[in-house]
């Protein structure tokens, strides 16, 4: 036990070190901590603890549970009263409205884009050696984009808008749906998640008429009891039942928001150590590399691309979402506003947290694609983080 909390100090202080080595080349500090796991990891030198490994997963999931925590608790405690006073129906989710319903198109059209084309291109590319079901399982697992890298980053801001609010919203359902679609494809549809969303939406209506009592401990108490046994959309439910149906007090939202920055600040060093240990370099070789690579800068391209024209065509393409009409009057802009444009494709490209998660489950199950459904997506951690943090990080550095 001894050991293993020595371990665990250790990857913090020196992940926390590599960091700020990281920052002063003017690189994210993100890519000190990959480097460290890397290092470390059971594929290098093999120095993390054996129980650290064994529970690798658990540990990001419990990452991911702080990140949807932070956004969706803060996000909806900047606007909570705003929210309540147009909404008039008090049993209605207020998670349901128009920047939901926006930030659902920014989720669902871009990712749909880019697993067609991943899909496309892998059937072509690797000459129908895989099956066509297969190819599509690359495709989800690819469309996911990373909350541990975007929301964090986008909570730095401290005015926040409509369009950070959506960014933040549709970061969090792309991984959340991702994760699901993905689990689905796997191993059938799962009652459990209907009975969980259930639960989350009576229990959080309950537990939030006694939130004056809440602190930082029993929130995390009931956010894991959701996100172990019921998953992050059952979390993503409970955590707004809390935060739309109560008018947070000054000291309570201080408090859980301080202590939620506190722990993300731990658990972002471990987060990203753990997915610079499943990063593999002996798979790797030129002659395997070239079509992953092909695959990833195609398919993100796809996508950045239709976001772009869909700055300008909008209207056209989220007809199906013009039912809300204000759905795309940000105070920043599609259409007008070249920072929200630039914010939006970075928020596009980054790929880590989801990939990390679901990157040696195919290969576990047996399935053909197996190995090469692990080096494409460790192949778009590499590439698309560094990429995708630093030009968020310029992008968020302007609106400061």
């Amino acid at each position: 036990m001894i050991h293993l909390l020595i371990n665990f100090l250790l990857i913090i202080v020196i992940g926390y070190l590599f960091g700020k080595v990281m920052k002063l080349v003017k690189l994210p500090n993100l890519m000190g901590m990959l480097i460290l796991g890397i290092i470390i990891g059971p594929h290098a030198m093999n120095l993390l603890h054996n129980e650290i490994t064994e529970y690798s997963n658990q540990l990001r999931q419990f990452a991911l549970m702080i990140i949807i925590l932070r956004a969706t608790l803060q996000n909806n405690n900047d606007n909570v009263n705003e929210t309540k006073n147009q909404n008039q129906n008090k049993n209605k989710l207020i998670i349901f409205d128009e920047t939901f319903f926006a930030s659902l198109a920014l989720v669902i059209l871009p990712s749909f884009v880019e697993t067609l084309v991943t899909t496309v291109l892998t059937i072509f590319l690797f000459n129908f050696h895989f099956s066509i079901f297969e190819s599509i399982l690359l495709g989800v697992g690819l469309s996911g984009i990373s909350p541990a890298i975007i929301i964090p980053r986008l909570l730095k801001l401290k005015r926040s808008t409509s369009l950070n609010l959506i960014l933040i919203n549709a970061t969090t359902l792309n991984s959340i749906l991702t994760l699901i679609i993905f689990s689905t494809m796997l191993r059938g549809f799962n009652i459990n998640l209907v009975f969980g969303i259930v639960l989350a939406y009576f229990l959080g209506n309950i537990v939030s008429k006694f939130f004056n009592f809440f602190n930082i401990f029993t929130l995390i108490i009931f956010s894991m009891f959701f996100m172990f046994l019921f998953g992050s959309l059952a979390l993503f439910i409970f955590a707004n039942q809390i935060s739309s149906r109560i008018s947070f007090s000054n000291s309570i939202s201080f408090s859980i928001n301080k202590g939620l920055k506190s722990l993300w600040f731990v658990f972002e060093i471990f987060l990203f150590v753990l997915i610079g240990s499943t990063i593999d370099f002996n798979i790797f070789n030129i002659n395997i590399i070239i079509i992953p690579i092909i695959i990833i800068v195609i398919g993100v391209s796809s996508r950045i691309l239709f976001l772009w024209q869909s700055f300008y065509l909008y209207r056209f393409l989220y007809l199906p979402f013009n039912r809300f009409p204000n759905c795309f009057n940000f105070d920043t802009s599609f259409s007008k506003e070249k920072n929200g444009q630039h914010l939006i494709l970075a928020c596009n490209i980054p790929k880590a947290t989801v990939q990390a998660t679901i990157a040696t489950i195919p290969l576990n199950m047996g399935l053909e694609i197996g190995e090469m459904f692990h080096i494409v997506l460790v192949l778009s951690i590499l590439i698309t983080t560094p990429i995708g943090a630093l030009l968020l990080d310029k992008q968020i550095a302007k609106k400061l």
